[in-house]
């Protein structure tokens, strides 16, 4: 480990280094009953699927998994684990399959042509359900007070009277907005339809 001291870990490697080695070298163990190939491919899929976790995030999943563990220390299953890295950081756009297939469907293609692909995004990258018709009507409504906001906020930039906190959202909903786009054109180029 002393040789990759200078570089920055990332991906699976840095997963390994900062989660999963130490909790190891501390004790957890695989679930008795579980083969030992299982378990690597186990640790293998949660590496792969984490590496968006800051620092931060992985030292509060270790204490989260620790708790977990009990006094056994087992390793929880894939899906408590990633349901826990989820809870503390929800992983980017582009890594969170449900993301990407809410807007890669009709939804998504329903919610570009309305103008609220940013809020559908949003919803997404909070884990919220697939939205139903009155979830729908509030996206919709969030789109409309979020375009209103767009305006104003350009407005007092315009004009000089621009706060921080302003330019901080509008930043943050142009990506958004920027984000959804990208997925949804993606999906359509995939499907072989002509990009809107």
């Amino acid at each position: 480990m002393a040789e990759q001291s200078d570089q920055k870990l990332t991906g699976r490697a840095r997963v390994r280094a900062l989660l999963i080695d130490p909790l190891e070298h501390g004790g957890m163990q695989r679930a008795k009953r579980k083969a030992v190939e299982d378990h690597k491919a186990d640790m293998d899929k949660v590496a792969d699927r984490i590496g968006y976790l800051s620092d931060l995030g992985l030292a509060g999943l270790s204490e989260y998994l620790i708790r977990l563990a009990g006094p056994r220390l087992q390793w929880p299953p894939v899906n408590l684990i990633l349901q826990g890295a989820w809870g503390i950081e929800t992983p980017p756009p582009r890594e969170s399959s449900y993301a990407r297939s809410l807007l890669a469907s009709a939804k998504g293609r329903e919610a570009y042509e309305g103008g609220w692909h940013a809020e559908l995004l949003d919803l997404a990258k909070r884990m919220g359900p697939p939205p139903n018709r009155y979830s729908l009507q509030q996206l919709k409504e969030s789109a409309r007070d979020n375009h209103r906001r767009v305006e104003v906020i350009r407005d007092r930039i315009e004009r000089g009277f621009g706060c921080d906190d302003d330019r901080r959202w509008l930043d943050w909903y142009q990506a958004t907005r920027a984000e959804a786009e990208a997925i949804i054109r993606e999906a359509s180029h995939a499907r072989g339809e002509v990009a809107a």
